[in-house]
């Protein structure tokens, strides 16, 4: 069960890693926040659903193919074990991560426990006596201290209102699921950065937009940065990367066909991702091992009759599989299903010819 998950936690890396660096490379400075937003997600959805989709397509060949297709290598006895280190390596890290994550919500829950409520045109907001806590929204909590609440409550609650109209928890809580499945891949860190910049983005066009001054709001997320640190899973005013979100909000939204043009750079990712988990090699690793055929197995009489066998693209008699030399034996591709096995034996011989 833990090797499967791995696998699966595997096969989520690589479209995940792909979509990454496109969107980081080409989107990331793009000022149509919706757009990038659902591209993001997007990304994980892809990602999540494309791998155990892919794992049931049989791998495209010049002839049929019985069901799910299975590569053997003389090493190939050694992949099993391999991939059983890594399993209970991963779940230690996923169980470190999962337990931090619950911390943070053990802090959050802490905070709001200790704050006060307090109703601020119609809406309840907690408001803590610690007065080096930035402000920042969890779902439907909004909480900020007792010093923000007195001097700036419209700025705070209109760029926490705009996190919680856009439901970017929803989207935290997602990206952090991730991260903890594929806690070993920088690309889900990375990607959660992305987003909780994006939702950083959103809010404050959100908050411009109701009417407040720019460079007072600007001077205002300043000052906030110098604020305690906040979990990773909520959304704070005084996130990170500040200058690129001054930058954003001075920048004009460009419409020009080169700009436009990027966006169909997610769906060549998309397409490599395909390409990149349906090869030999990678559906081998991480498709669950159930046989191996070694090069020192042998097939009785029984046996020999269930069998297709294609040698170096040739068909051969089943007799003919103990007269191969097991030294020139490249690799071994099994196609099977209920019915019908299929056998396909490369040599060393078929690189010469």
């Amino acid at each position: 069960m833990i090797t499967t998950l791995f696998q699966y936690s595997l096969g989520i890396s690589i479209p995940l890693f792909i979509l990454w660096c496109i969107y980081r490379v080409s989107l990331s400075s793009e000022k149509r926040f919706k757009t990038n937003r659902i591209i993001l997600l997007c990304s994980y959805f892809v990602s999540l659903l494309m791998f155990p989709v892919l794992m049931l397509l049989p791998y495209a060949t010049s002839r049929p193919v019985y069901g799910t297709v299975i590569i053997f290598s003389k090493n190939s006895a050694l992949i099993p074990d391999i991939i059983t280190t890594l399993s209970y390596i991963w779940i230690v890290g996923v169980a470190v991560i999962s337990i931090a994550t619950i911390i943070e919500m053990a802090h959050i829950y802490y905070v709001v426990k200790k704050s006060k409520k307090v109703e601020f045109e119609g809406k309840i907001i907690h408001v803590s006596d610690n007065m080096k806590l930035s402000p920042f929204s969890f779902w439907n909590l909004i909480i900020m201290n007792r010093h923000d609440f007195t001097n700036n409550p419209d700025l705070i609650i209109s760029h926490e209102s705009g996190h919680q109209i856009y439901h970017h928890t929803w989207d935290i809580m997602m990206a952090q699921i991730v991260a903890v499945i594929c806690w070993y891949n920088p690309a889900a860190w990375l990607l959660k950065s992305e987003l909780k910049t994006l939702h950083e983005y959103q809010a404050d066009a959100f908050t411009l937009a109701r009417g407040y001054d720019a460079q007072k709001y600007q001077l205002f997320i300043i000052e906030k940065a110098v604020g305690s640190k906040l979990p990773t899973i909520t959304n704070n005013l005084s996130h990170t990367k500040l200058r690129k979100r001054i930058s954003m909000m001075n920048r004009p939204e460009k419409t020009s066909v080169s700009h436009l043009l990027r966006y169909l750079l997610p769906v060549a990712g998309i397409i490599i991702g395909i390409i990149a988990l349906n090869t030999h090699v990678v559906k081998a690793t991480l498709t669950p091992i159930k046989r191996i055929v070694s090069e020192n197995s042998s097939i009785n009489s029984k046996s020999r009759l269930e069998y297709d066998v294609y040698m170096d693209g040739k068909e051969i008699p089943n007799d003919r599989l103990n007269e191969i030399n097991p030294n020139t034996i490249k690799s071994i591709t099994v196609h099977k299903n209920d019915n019908r096995t299929q056998l396909e034996i490369y040599t060393n011989q078929s690189e010469q010819e």
